[in-house]
This record gives structure tokens, sequence and C-alpha cells, in this order.
């Protein structure tokens, strides 16, 4: 708490359960094969190659198989210091969402969102899912994100932080007005593709999609991708309606 300004935000990235219980056999199985290296580089080696060697001998039929071959495949794209960090770091103690929130209790701070917002939202999971999502944490913020994990699977958080005493201050009905005061900027395609039916499909750096179709988010969108540090237009802001930019007027309660 005392790392954060009274009106400051920290940040806290940290494994979570319950995808970190898969991981957490991977770690276990490599730390083991690995216990005769003599050090943090030859361990990394050693437990890639054991990974490789025990993913390829698996029955590709069964989960455990299909789960190890996966994880295989994304430790091949990553480097040395990723694995020797994620994987065989002496201390690595994930923990569910809801532990997290009951510690930040315990020191007067309070959860504000991901750093990755969109993944806070409900709906952002389809309609239904959503619906079923709120009812099944009574609208609770902390039941919601335990739910969006047992949902995907999570295996990583990166919480945003605030003094308990921010709480009153803190909105979270997400409206194109409460963005008018922010800077944007995206790594979204210049231009979206169109899907046949009408719509737009704007493509992110990371994979992700967002797909619309209004032309006022089009305009929008496209806008934001050339600014750097500066202020969206508010006669495009002003367009916007929530349901078109697929964000959730329904508050939670924290």
């Amino acid at each position: 708490r005392d790392a954060i300004f009274p009106r400051g935000i920290g940040y806290v990235s940290y494994n979570v359960f319950p995808g970190w219980r898969l991981r957490g056999v991977l770690r276990d199985a490599m730390l083991f094969h690995s216990a005769s290296a003599q050090n943090p580089a030859q361990r990394t080696a050693m437990a890639r190659e054991f990974l490789t060697k025990l993913s390829a001998i698996t029955n590709p039929g069964t989960p455990y198989g299909q789960m190890l071959r996966h994880e295989a495949a994304l430790m091949a794209t990553t480097e040395d210091y990723y694995v020797a960090h994620e994987y065989l770091e002496s201390n690595n103690e994930p923990c569910y969402v809801s532990d997290f929130f009951k510690r930040l209790d315990a020191f007067d701070v309070a959860f504000l969102t991901e750093a990755d917002v969109h993944l806070t939202i409900a709906e952002n999971f389809g309609a239904e899912t959503g619906a079923l999502l709120r009812t099944l944490s009574a609208n609770q913020l902390d039941g919601m994100e335990q739910y969006i994990d047992f949902l995907t699977g999570r295996t990583f958080r990166q919480s945003l932080i605030v003094h308990k005493s921010q709480v009153a201050n803190i909105t979270r009905t997400l409206s194109p007005d409460s963005l008018a005061g922010l800077h944007l900027s995206t790594r979204i395609a210049a231009e979206p593709e169109a899907d046949g039916d009408g719509r737009f499909v704007f493509k992110h750096a990371a994979g992700r999609t967002l797909t619309t179709s209004s032309l006022a988010v089009r305009e929008a969108m496209s806008h934001s991708r050339g600014c750097r540090r500066q202020r969206p237009q508010p006669e495009t802001l002003s367009r916007l309606q929530p349901a078109e930019a697929m964000m959730s007027r329904t508050p939670l309660q924290t």
C-alpha cells in the first residue's frame, strides 16, 4: 500500500488458477528432470529438451497428451529467459483471484480492473454467457472475476489496484463519455476487412478481432490507430452507442 500514491494505481502481475493447475504439472516435471543442472542455462536447456521428448511420446488422443503438445508448441516460441522465469523459478505460487482479493483487503487496497480491460466485461464472452456470469456471481466484482477465470482457464493476470479510499470514486459502467478525456492508440490493422454481411472486422496485432456494423465505430477505430497522445474527436465519440462499442452498461457491485 505504501508503494502507491493516495490517488495512484499499482500494477501486480501474477500466475493464477485454474489454468496454472495444468502448468504446475509441467513445472514439476521439468524441475524433476533438470535437478542435476549446474546452472540456470543448463537447467533451461534440459527442461526444454525433456518437454519436447515427453510431448512427442504421450498419447495424442488423451487430454494430457494434447495439453503437453500444446504447451510444448507454445514454449518453442518463447525465449529461454521466459521459460526459466515462468516454469523454473524456485518461488512460484499461483493463487485464485478470489484469494488475491482477500489479500488486497488485508492491506487496505482494492481491485480496480485488469490491464486487459476487455477480459473483465462479462458480455464480451457472449450475451448468454455474460448473463449467466452475472447470475452466478450475483453481479459481485470478486465473484465475477473468479467465474471468468473458471470459464477461460486463465493462467495469468495483470491487475491494477488502488487505495481502498478511492473505491467510492470508481465508476464501473463503461460508456463513450468515459473515454472523452483519455488519449487513445491501438495496434489494429489500418483498414478493416469486410465480412460479407455489411460488418467491418478489425484485426489486432495480438490476434484479437473487433467486429462492428457501425460506421461511427469504424471511423473511430481507424482514426485512433494513428493517434499518439491525442484526444479522440468529441464529434466521433458522441455518435457511438454503448451497444455498438460492445461495452456493458451493467455496473458491478464492489
